[in-house]
């Protein structure tokens, strides 16, 4: 079983072979990225903009986590494969073909960018109850690029609820938006970045702003704050202590004294610090701890929960929903980051934690 697993395709017309693929690459990975192929790419292959919102389908399709724009100019996903590499570099990961591509017909880049990124390359053998080369030869290629016109079509997806039947109206998509920039670089609206559409998608969730409300209160009302975290999360952990005491005029402690984290770490083990260090200030259910971990797996995290009222605690963590952090029977108010990338998660937990900062920051002022 893989953490990671990618499929890649141009998805112009989604049949039942590509449910098939993405059925069983998800099978053989713990989470399932696709990336599409670009409006360039795909106008290079068939000669027109693609007619369906590709990306809002695939989306829509329970097997896929995640899915991502190619940043490539050629036909291949090559250096999108490499930019993967770079958002998950202690993972395993696997390259996915199947369908037209096989070992014979393999794409070389694409290949040779698993090889230098250590990706594992998988041909998946489908029944190919489809594919969309039939499909294309069938309807006309030149048919196809120039005069399929709006139109609607019926298959069975498995949507993220339950097994449905689902009819797509096909449409001519919006040019895509090009824009130049300060430095005069033209930058495509098309290929969205992972930060962005993470921030996007955490922002969007109703419950965010009801417990940004929440945390808001709970912290004002506090007698002390502590912040936990290990790593990156151990610096946004010191930026927001920061901020709380300067701004807020909240009594906020962070472990930073090197002296201290040594002994606590020698004496007890690393993954009692933070439980020994919390008992050391002798934290009160007046107090609130807010606990930052991006893997949500931290052990000297856990270990300090057990110190918390459960109505007294904050959390944050990534990667999977039922990591041991979210699940733990203390836990109180939990924010959860839909990633498995440790920068993303970083990044967005301070992002979180900075609007709670704010708010309190405002209702100072007032």
């Amino acid at each position: 079983m893989y953490d990671i697993g990618i499929c890649s395709g141009y998805f112009g017309i989604l049949h039942e072979g590509h449910i098939e693929y993405f059925k069983d690459a998800k099978k053989l990975c713990k989470y399932l990225i696709v990336i599409l192929n670009n409006n360039n790419q795909y106008k290079n292959k068939y000669g027109n903009q693609p007619s369906i919102n590709r990306e809002s389908l695939l989306r829509g399709i329970k097997y896929i986590d995640e899915v991502y724009y190619s940043h490539d100019k050629d036909d291949s996903v090559a250096i999108t494969l490499e930019h993967v590499r770079t958002l998950f570099p202690k993972h395993s990961i696997a390259f996915f073909n199947s369908g037209d591509r096989n070992k014979k017909t393999k794409n070389t880049k694409e290949s040779q960018s698993c090889v230098d990124n250590k990706i594992n390359e998988v041909f998946i053998e489908c029944s190919k109850v489809n594919s969309s080369s039939k499909i294309m030869e069938q309807i006309g290629k030149h048919y196809w690029a120039t005069a399929f016109g709006p139109c609607t079509y019926t298959m069975s997806v498995p949507s993220a609820d339950s097994d449905t039947q689902i009819i797509y109206q096909q449409y001519n998509p919006p040019k895509i938006r090009e824009y130049t920039d300060q430095d005069g670089l033209k930058v495509s609206s098309e290929p969205t970045n992972e930060y962005l559409k993470v921030l996007g998608k955490t922002i969007r969730d109703t419950k965010i702003q009801e417990q940004i409300d929440d945390a808001t209160n709970l912290i004002k009302t506090a007698n002390r704050v502590f912040i936990i975290g290990n790593g990156g999360s151990h610096c946004v952990a010191m930026h927001i202590c920061e901020d709380l005491s300067k701004c807020c005029g909240i009594n906020a402690l962070c472990l930073t004294n090197p002296g201290e984290t040594t002994c606590l770490a020698n004496d007890y083990g690393y993954d009692n610090i933070y439980m020994n260090w919390l008992k050391n200030n002798k934290i009160t259910d007046e107090d609130v701890l807010i606990a930052i971990s991006s893997s949500g797996n931290s052990n000297n995290i856990k270990e300090a929960l057990t110190c918390v009222n459960n109505n007294r605690l904050i959390t944050f963590t990534a990667m999977k929903k039922d990591n041991k952090i979210a699940s733990f029977h203390h836990h109180g108010l939990h924010f959860y980051i839909p990633t498995m990338s440790y920068g993303v998660a970083e990044t967005i937990s301070e992002i979180l934690l900075h609007m709670i900062v704010d708010k309190l920051s405002k209702e100072k002022k007032n």
